[in-house]
């Protein structure tokens, strides 16, 4: 009975905390308002500032609803109910979604109360409703993360190494994966790849919106929701379905004991070291190509002593943690795999280029910033002809598609080709077969010359554009 009390009263206090963080932020965001600015459309990313939080709820109610699993004579209990073990855990699961929900709900009505209500500000239907379905999405795939965390864990310390490592580890990975791709190919639109699963999308929040109504009217955009809201919701009942399995043929014997399942304890372990190593290489190659400075053995030993720590603290024996030492060659072995198929998707998307026969036409947008930290070309923003005159303006000049190619070849590698250029570029281009390309170019003076110049010419009835001197 006491424990049913304080999980009630915990739930509770998260609901109101979270409702009450989300409505002071909103609150300030009202009242800092311009007072000469024209009213402002609030996207359904804006609602919940605090939206993040969510996600150490979803894991802290898991953990409160199936304590029992961590104590023997509790596990003994529930297991000897007269019920089926299927019975008792969707009971337990749809108690936890139905507050995550709840938790939710109140949060997005109270902000959008409080938005709706202001004059500066303007809030549809639709953005709520978004903001709501996008948010409950996203919470569900971490409650569903959490739920496979508790069943393969013995204990809470156990459950919240997994449960944190499952949260970081897999968005840590695409970063430094997506970063790695960048560097090998820098002809890749790293912004164009998107990640389907929002346990591995690449943002630090893992919940995704739609940022405004005009999304709606748009046929590709609602497609790319309902892509995305659809994986959402089968990655949620694949994570569930699995955590129910696990728990049906679970055994009271595992309660208590810090390595539950052996061969998810392993998993953990790599799991915990692989960003380091991949980092160890990213940076060798990155800064250190040239010179040796004693980087690469640094991050590779941090990250020996990292798998230890781990460990040592999970088997709480320096005995065990010194025999599980011989497992650090298994994640060097699955970091090189990693850093393998990295190589293996830049040289694809190097197979992949069109040729120039194969081009039908192509418009230039501005470079879209990748998330490469390391990414030393700068842009030009001071041209001869304003970027805006031939930005989206399409050209179909075969001399065009040319330069567009051989400049295609260069900007692969940075090594390779043109180091600091000024005219770096988003080609996006259409095939003969209907097959819609981009790539990220550095072009060359007269290349550049030569693509602006067409632009401009077959599009001078256009009221942007000014033609300069060489046309007359």
């Amino acid at each position: 009975y006491y424990e049913n009390e304080n999980l009630l009263s915990s739930i509770f206090s998260n609901i109101i905390n979270f409702i009450i963080l989300n409505m002071l932020i909103v609150l300030a965001i009202v009242e800092d308002r311009p007072g000469w600015a024209p009213p402002r459309t609030i996207g359904s990313g804006e609602i919940l500032p605090l939206a993040i939080m969510i996600i150490p709820i979803a894991f802290f109610l898991v953990q409160q609803a199936f304590s029992f699993l961590d104590k023997r004579k509790s596990s003994d209990f529930y297991h000897s109910i007269p019920q089926k073990r299927i019975c008792v855990y969707s009971t337990i699961v749809l108690s936890v979604i139905t507050y995550l929900c709840l938790i939710i709900l109140g949060a997005v009505l109270v902000n959008t109360l409080i938005f709706a209500t202001s004059d500066y500000y303007y809030i549809s239907f639709s953005t709520t409703l978004f903001a709501l379905s996008g948010t409950t999405l996203a919470t569900l795939c971490m409650a569903g993360t959490a739920l496979l965390c508790k069943m393969l864990s013995g204990n809470a310390i156990t459950y919240w190494f997994y449960s944190v490592l499952s949260f970081l580890i897999p968005k840590i990975m695409v970063y430094l994966f997506l970063n790695l791709l960048s560097d090998i190919n820098q002809s890749i639109v790293i912004s164009d790849i998107k990640i389907d699963f929002i346990t591995a999308e690449n943002t630090p929040l893992f919940l995704f919106f739609v940022p405004n109504d005009n999304d709606l009217l748009n046929a590709e955009s609602l497609f790319e929701i309902f892509k995305t809201s659809a994986t959402a919701l089968i990655e949620a009942f694949l994570l569930i379905g699995i955590s129910a399995i696990l728990y049906c043929k679970r055994k009271s014997q595992l309660a208590e004991k810090r390595i539950a399942y052996k061969g998810a304890h392993v998993f953990f372990s790599i799991l915990v070291c692989t960003p380091l190593l991949f980092l160890a290489y990213f940076y060798f190659q990155t800064f250190s190509i040239h010179r040796f400075d004693g980087s690469l053995i640094i991050l590779i030993s941090l990250s020996f002593l990292i798998h230890f720590l781990f460990e040592l603290i999970i088997s709480k024996s320096p005995k065990k943690a010194f025999k599980a030492l011989p497992r650090f060659l298994i994640t060097l072995l699955v970091t090189s795999g990693i850093i393998a198929s990295a190589f293996a998707v830049g040289n694809i998307y190097v197979l992949s280029n069109p040729t120039a026969d194969e081009i039908q036409s192509i418009y230039l947008t501005s470079h879209k910033e990748s998330i490469d930290v390391f990414d030393y070309v700068y842009y030009d923003y001071t041209t001869t002809y304003p970027s805006e005159q031939y930005f989206n303006l399409p050209t179909t000049s075969s001399d065009a598609f040319k330069a567009v190619v051989e400049d295609l070849k260069t900007s692969i590698n940075r090594n390779r080709g043109l180091k600091y250029t000024k005219h770096r570029y988003t080609v996006n281009m259409t095939l003969k077969n209907g097959k819609k390309v981009s790539r990220s170019v550095m072009f060359s003076e007269e290349s550049f010359f030569t693509v602006v110049k067409n632009i401009m010419i077959e599009n001078k009835d256009n009221e942007r554009i000014i033609l300069p001197p060489w046309e007359e």
